[in-house]
């Protein structure tokens, strides 16, 4: 996934999440809809990143006030699959590049 993608639709994410827009199109939602469907399961996401962190906090931050739990249930899975039964990373990350 690219990184520059990712923190482009967190800033839009974030920026839209308590606006909502001309004609009423609420694009904090757009965004996330637009993500989930090009990335519809934890394993197409892929591993740990940044970028990718920040999108999934904008993702929960929409579920929060949407309440859509299609939402929740796109940040838990990735979650559930990069944590094992500990709630640890299931692997060392060893630098703030990630």
């Amino acid at each position: 996934m690219n990184a520059s993608k990712l923190v482009a639709a967190l800033v839009t994410t974030i920026i839209a999440t308590n606006f909502v827009f001309a004609r009423g199109t609420d694009w904090s939602m757009t965004v996330v809809d637009s993500t989930i469907k090009r990335y519809p399961t934890a394993e197409s996401l892929k591993g740990w990143g940044y970028a990718k962190s920040l999108y999934l906090y904008g993702e929960y931050l929409v579920y929060l006030r949407t309440k859509y739990k299609k939402y929740l249930h796109h940040v838990k899975d990735w979650i559930d699959l990069n944590n094992d039964k500990k709630s640890k990373k299931n692997r060392i990350i060893n630098t703030m590049d990630y």
